[in-house]
C-alpha cells in the first residue's frame, strides 16, 4: 500500500543509508484500524522492524498527567481548563449523554483526555497508510509511569511528533540522557516535530525551545 502525498513528502522523516540499503518486504503493510477497535489500557507497545518505505510514527506528550489533573481549579492562570468550563464555552457542543458527569471525566482530567481523543483519526489515517499502529507516549501517565524520552523508543519511530502542553510549573525538564537520546535521533536523519512550545534542559546541556514545524536541535 503506497504512502498519500501527504505521507510520501520530504517534509517528514527521511531514510538513513543504512536504511535505504534494506531491501523492501514483498509482504503488504497489514491495515491497522483505530476507530471501532476494542481499547486497550497498560499496554506494551511491541517494537516494529523497520521496512523501506515505510514509515513508524509515534506521539509523545511532554505532561505530567497527575500534576496537571491535579492543579487546583481555584486557580485560574497557568492550568488547564476543567471539562466543566470546557462544555461551557462550547455550549451546546458537549451537552450529550457522553460527555456528561455519569460517561466522561468533569475536572481537568477529562480536557486532557479530548487532546488523546482529538487524535484518534490522525492515528487511523497514518495506521492505514504506513501499516503500523501509532503508539502515543506519555512522559508521565494517569497511573504515574514515568517514560523519560530514550533511544529504545526513538528506535522504534520514524518521525516523532512531540506535543509540548505541559506547564511550566510541573516542572518538566528534560535530563542530559534524553537530549542525547534526541541527538542520536536526529543523526538518524529522522525529524522531530512539535507542537506548542518545549524545553528541554539539563546542565549544562540544554536543548532549544522548539515550535510546530520546527526541527529539535540539542546545543551544548
Amino acid at each position: 500500500m503506497g504512502l498519500s502525498p501527504v505521507l510520501a513528502g520530504s517534509a517528514f522523516a527521511q531514510m538513513s543509508t543504512e536504511e535505504v540499503d534494506t531491501p523492501s518486504s514483498p509482504q503488504k503493510p497489514q491495515r491497522t484500524v483505530v476507530a471501532n477497535s476494542p481499547r486497550t489500557y497498560n499496554q506494551i507497545n511491541q517494537p516494529h522492524k523497520y521496512v523501506a518505505g515505510r514509515k513508524r510514527f509515534s506521539i509523545y506528550w511532554t505532561w505530567s498527567y497527575p500534576w496537571e489533573a491535579n492543579r487546583d481549579v481555584a486557580e485560574l492562570d497557568n492550568r488547564f481548563s476543567t471539562m466543566t468550563e470546557v462544555r461551557r464555552v462550547a455550549w451546546p457542543r458537549y451537552e450529550k449523554p457522553e460527555w456528561s458527569e455519569r460517561a466522561f471525566l468533569q475536572g481537568i482530567a477529562g480536557t486532557l483526555e479530548l487532546f488523546h481523543l482529538s487524535i484518534l483519526r490522525f492515528q487511523n489515517m497514518v495506521s492505514e497508510a504506513t501499516g503500523y499502529p501509532v503508539p502515543v507516549y506519555q512522559r508521565i501517565d494517569q497511573a504515574g509511569q514515568r517514560l523519560p524520552l530514550n533511544d529504545q523508543m526513538l528506535s522504534d519511530t520514524d518521525t516523532l511528533l512531540i506535543f509540548g502542553l505541559d506547564h511550566m510549573t510541573t516542572e518538566q525538564e528534560a535530563s542530559a540522557e534524553e537530549i542525547e537520546a534526541v541527538r542520536n535521533f536526529l543523526k538518524r536523519e529522522a525529524r522531530a516535530w512539535s507542537s506548542g512550545h518545549i524545553t528541554m534542559s539539563a546542565p549544562p546541556l540544554t536543548c532549544k525551545s522548539v515550535t510546530r514545524n520546527t526541527r529539535i536541535t540539542a546545543i551544548p
